[in-house]
């Protein structure tokens, strides 16, 4: 097997046992050795993937939360479009990650620096859109005084409707219809920027 290619499966090892044992544990909660044994190496090999602790977790953000994740439709298609898909992945993600995404409240709330990590990855995403109200705005589609603020609103308003939902179990209390969850948020929050009218 090339180099390369072992490096990379090595790499996977570490990740998945970093996730489960952070999940069961918390950040603080496991030691790099617990990492290292439960990726069958040895923690001089751990290092030389992720020089610490803090390095090994934002690696697993970023290939938990890629940040092309928001939607797959090129970008000139229709706002209405782009919104949907961007909403839809992100409840799909919150609905197939709850662990890590409890994992990851947790953490943020008790270490800011966790945290730092996670909204700085959070601030990739929220960029994509960004440039996209920007380059709407520009040619008058909509109107919109701040398109990083209506970006952040937007996904934000999506990412703690399901973090309710999925995180705090609101879906054992009670039924939720996510395609009308989702032509609401995009219906309202569209509705803002054309000043009303529908597309």
């Amino acid at each position: 097997m090339a180099p390369r290619k072992r490096d990379e499966q090595a790499r996977d090892r570490i990740l998945d046992a970093a996730l489960s044992l952070f999940a069961q544990h918390g950040f603080h909660g496991v030691g790099v050795d617990a990492i290292a044994a439960a990726a069958k190496l040895s923690p001089a090999s751990l290092y030389n993937h992720f020089p610490s602790k803090q390095d090994l977790f934002r690696a697993l953000i970023e290939r938990e939360i890629p940040p092309g994740f928001v939607w797959q439709s090129p970008t000139d298609a229709p706002l209405r479009t782009l919104l949907t898909e961007a909403a839809f992945t992100l409840v799909r993600w919150f609905r197939e990650k709850p662990e890590l995404n409890r994992l990851l409240v947790a953490e943020a709330v008790r270490d800011p620096a966790v945290g730092a990590v996670l909204y700085g990855h959070v601030l990739s995403i929220t960029s994509r859109l960004t440039g996209v109200l920007e380059e709407r705005a520009a040619r008058g589609e909509i109107a919109v005084p701040s398109a990083e603020a209506a970006s952040r609103f937007f996904l934000g308003a999506v990412a703690w409707a399901e973090t309710v939902l999925e995180v705090f179990g609101g879906r054992q209390v009670e039924p939720v219809d996510d395609s009308l969850m989702v032509d609401l948020y995009v219906t309202m929050f569209l509705s803002a920027l054309q000043g009303g009218n529908r597309p």
